[in-house]
């Protein structure tokens, strides 16, 4: 079964509620078994995905979808599993186990440097970066956001984003030792 993306999203506008009780029958199945995949539980993958179609129908009258429905779903299915990680680490034990043994050794000063210092010190960087490039960054790589929802919320098209992400990854890099944009990047899973 295949639909007409521009004439189902016309529809959703209006409040069709079969044009959406069609995007759940091609979908839902489909989205279930990506999210049970990743979080391994049938009661916690549903949820997701009926929290994405309840977002997805709230969302309808100002959607703007440039690829598919089915990859615009996907990204909110992906934000929602990213999501439950972040708070998941956040509230566990590991995560607090994590934090306190993350700390990086410098060889030139056989100093130790407190993790909580490496993220100040990319904080400081970000906050560098030009007004519109750090609020896209903090919204891709904090709020988890895909580059068509920063484009929706802050109306402008999906390549400023991506340049904007670029950018901003770029003067990150060209002022951070490697071994701390690793350890800070991959700490956004947990933070």
């Amino acid at each position: 079964m295949s639909i007409d993306a521009a004439d189902v999203l016309a529809k959703l506008r209006h409040g069709d509620s079969e044009a959406f009780n069609a995007v759940y029958a091609l979908y839902w199945k489909k989205l279930y078994f990506h999210a049970y995949k990743r979080v391994g539980t049938a009661e916690l993958a549903e949820d997701m995905v009926q929290d994405v179609f309840f977002q997805f129908w709230l969302k309808r009258a100002s959607l703007v979808i440039t690829k598919s429905i089915e990859s615009y779903l996907m990204g909110m299915l992906k934000n929602k599993i990213l999501m439950h990680f972040r708070e998941k680490y956040a509230a566990s034990e590991k995560y607090d186990e994590l934090v306190r043994h993350l700390s990086v050794h410098d060889s030139d000063t056989e100093r130790r440097i407190d993790y909580g210092d490496l993220l100040s010190h990319v904080d400081e960087l970000i906050e560098r970066l030009p007004e519109q490039s750090k609020h896209v960054f903090r919204l891709s790589r904090k709020e988890f956001l895909s580059n068509m929802e920063i484009a929706d919320r802050l109306q402008i098209s999906v390549k400023t984003v991506e340049y904007h992400i670029h950018y901003s990854l770029t003067y990150l890099r060209d002022h951070c030792p490697d071994y701390v944009l690793t350890m800070v990047f991959s700490s956004f899973l947990f933070a």
